[in-house]
């Protein structure tokens, strides 16, 4: 069942203009910067979580509009056949992409290096989910532990891979970790605010659900992108 959240919109609102605003003033002086970031809440609890033994997929939260551009970079961890996977993907829209089957994954990204590399050469992994259970001793833990980068299972075999894909698109994968402190993908710069405020009603909302958290457990909610301050919009008196 679903929880009710009462936090403030307004502050909501003014928290993701302000940083809309931020990106903006930064982005004029800087023509590397990153066009369409991801936002994030950060949500801090008011008691330390102790994570239990949890699938290697994680959970999901489920987000109303897309939380990564139509242009960001995929990788898909498939059993076999990657040559063949990446040109079914690449004709359905897929364009910036990596297919990686498990015996390369196996081989050629076996040390903590190459791994880190590659957690850090993609905004969004995919998994086949023949192999999902194999994931955590061939990404190791720190992959797993990046935020947003557990791979999501998809049915490769299956003819609706790529509306699946593109569903999965609005959903990330959530791995509580040890503290009180866990960071969401609420969406991209390229949303309007609208749709950004959207999306983080939903994912707040979906965060207490899979994490069985109380509403009055929540300490702080705050919004931030990757390199600005938190803008705190919601705070729980002691």
């Amino acid at each position: 069942m679903t929880q009710t959240f009462d936090y403030n919109k307004k502050q909501a609102k003014a928290a993701v203009h302000a940083l809309y605003d931020h990106h903006k003033s930064r982005e004029s002086g800087d023509l590397l910067a990153d066009e369409e970031p991801p936002l994030y809440v950060q949500i801090v609890t008011k008691e330390m979580f102790v994570p239990k033994r949890q699938s290697a997929g994680g959970k999901k939260i489920k987000a109303k509009h897309a939380l990564y551009p139509s242009d960001t970079s995929i990788c898909v961890f498939v059993k076999s056949d990657a040559e063949d996977i990446q040109k079914e993907l690449a004709n359905g829209g897929f364009k910036n992409l990596q297919v990686i089957d498990k015996s390369t994954l196996e081989g050629s990204y076996s040390t903590f290096e190459a791994r880190r590399r590659l957690a850090n050469a993609h905004d969004c992994f995919f998994v086949d989910d023949r192999i999902v259970s194999f994931m955590p001793k061939l990404l190791g833990k720190p992959f797993l532990e990046k935020v947003n980068k557990t791979p999501m299972p998809v049915n490769v075999a299956s003819s609706a891979k790529i509306n699946q894909m593109n569903t999965a698109l609005r959903v990330q994968s959530y791995r509580p970790k040890g503290g009180v402190i866990n960071l969401l993908r609420v969406g991209h710069l390229g949303l309007s605010e609208k749709e950004m405020l959207e999306n983080l009603d939903a994912i707040v909302k979906e965060y207490l659900r899979v994490s069985n958290t109380k509403s009055e457990a929540i300490q702080e909610l705050s919004l931030k992108l990757a390199k600005s301050p938190a803008l705190p919009f919601y705070n729980s008196l002691p």
